[in-house]
This record gives structure tokens, C-alpha cells and sequence, in this order.
């Protein structure tokens, strides 16, 4: 089992849930896991389970802002 936070259980979100409010694929969730980029811990079973932070959250605001200006420099 690998565990990389130190946050409670019920902190933790599903690769499906984690994807969902980042505004990122499931595959692009699992990039981050395997790169060590983001907090997470593997069951038992080997489901990773995701654990959110102000960064992660910080990082979906920058994406959208650069998104949206490049939409509007076009």
C-alpha cells in the first residue's frame, strides 16, 4: 500500500471524483498519481483513492483563466 498524504479518510476522493472536480480526465488523474503529483494512498483492493488540496484547487482556477484568455487573444 502506498500512502502519500496526511489527510483523514473522509477527505478522500475517488479517481472518477477527483477528475470530476478538477475538470480533468480520470487518465489525467491517474498521470498525476504515478508521477507523484498529487496526494493519494492505494487500498487493500488497489483502488487509489485522491486527496485534495488548496494547490490542486489553485491549479483547475489557473487552467480555466489561461483557457479563457487564449480565447480571447485568438
Amino acid at each position: 500500500m502506498v500512502d502519500n498524504n496526511d489527510s483523514s479518510p473522509e477527505n478522500r476522493l475517488s479517481v472518477a471524483d477527483a477528475a470530476e472536480q478538477l475538470g480533468l480526465t480520470e487518465d489525467a488523474i491517474r498521470k498525476r498519481i504515478h508521477r507523484g503529483h498529487i496526494a493519494y494512498e492505494q487500498d487493500s483492493n488497489g483502488r487509489y483513492w485522491v486527496y485534495l488540496n488548496q494547490t490542486n484547487q489553485t491549479d483547475r482556477t489557473d487552467r480555466q483563466t489561461v483557457h479563457t484568455a487564449l480565447q480571447y487573444n485568438t
